[in-house]
C-alpha cells in the first residue's frame, strides 16, 4: 500500500508562468500576495478592476478597507508607493470604492 501527498499552494507560480503574464496579471498577483495578506490582519483587502490607458491602477476596498478612515493613507502612502515601485510604468491609484463607514470598518 503506498500514499501521496498533494499540496494545492492556490497562488504559486513558476519565474517562467509569472514572466509570461501580463501587466494586468502581474499586479494582480502582486496584489494577491503581498498587499492582500496584510490588510487581511484588519479584516480587508482589495480588488484589482482595471488599468486604464493613461496607466492608472483601478481598485475597490472590500471589508474592514470599506469606509477605514485610514483607507485613503494606507491607498496612498502604502498601496500606491510599493505599486509604482514594483511597476515603474503605472502612473498612480484611483480609489473606485463606494466608502460606507459602519461596524465592518476597521477604524
Amino acid at each position: 500500500m503506498s500514499s501521496k501527498l498533494v499540496l494545492n499552494v492556490p497562488n504559486m507560480c513558476s519565474k517562467k508562468d509569472y514572466n509570461n503574464f501580463n501587466i494586468e496579471e502581474k499586479i494582480k498577483f502582486w496584489i494577491d500576495n503581498e498587499i492582500n495578506p496584510n490588510l487581511s490582519i484588519h479584516g480587508g483587502s482589495i480588488l484589482f478592476i482595471k488599468i486604464d490607458l493613461k496607466k492608472y491602477v483601478f481598485l475597490k476596498f472590500l471589508g474592514g478597507c470599506n469606509g477605514c478612515s485610514m483607507s485613503n493613507i494606507t491607498l496612498k502612502n502604502f498601496i500606491e508607493k510599493k505599486l509604482i515601485k514594483k511597476f515603474p510604468e503605472i502612473k498612480g491609484i484611483k480609489d473606485i470604492t463606494k466608502h460606507v463607514h459602519g461596524n465592518h470598518s476597521y477604524y
